[in-house]
């Protein structure tokens, strides 16, 4: 967990072109690491003035210990506000036990993941939705 914190350290004042854009071919707005204290990572997206989304650490850490629990399988990433999440996604693992049965105000696990990859951490690939074989966004601890 060290080495994500000390990545974003270094890269503060950086702007990053999500990952996610090259694998999925989708589109999504860059992002700048804005600032990382003891509880939080800052980004900001592009054309905005102020702080997205506080990332907390535990989120980070949360996300970690699912692909852990997963190794080596992509699971979706998933990115919604509210239950029912994609069962067995990044989103639910972060929002499920802090929240149960309640909306969370924001969508984080796509831009955890995001960080994650660049820190050479995960790797993007496709996952399944178990209920009916769409393929969706997935993301791995990556593997060596």
């Amino acid at each position: 967990m060290y080495s994500v914190f000390k990545w974003v350290e270094g890269k503060i004042g950086s702007v990053f072109q999500s990952p996610r854009e090259s694998v999925f071919e989708t589109r999504t707005k860059d992002f700048e690491i804005v600032r990382i204290d003891d509880e939080k990572v800052s980004i900001k997206f592009e054309g905005s003035k102020y702080s997205a989304l506080p990332l907390k650490k535990w989120m980070f850490e949360r996300v970690l210990d699912h692909l852990h629990n997963n190794e080596g399988k992509f699971v979706p990433i998933g990115a919604r506000i509210g239950p029912p999440y994609i069962p067995n996604s990044v989103e639910g693992a972060i929002w499920e036990t802090p929240l149960p049965g309640k909306t969370s105000n924001y969508k984080v696990a796509p831009h955890i993941c995001d960080i994650l990859e660049l820190a050479g951490i995960v790797e993007f690939g496709t996952a399944y939705k178990p209920s009916s074989s769409r393929r969706l966004q997935g993301v791995r601890t990556r593997v060596t």
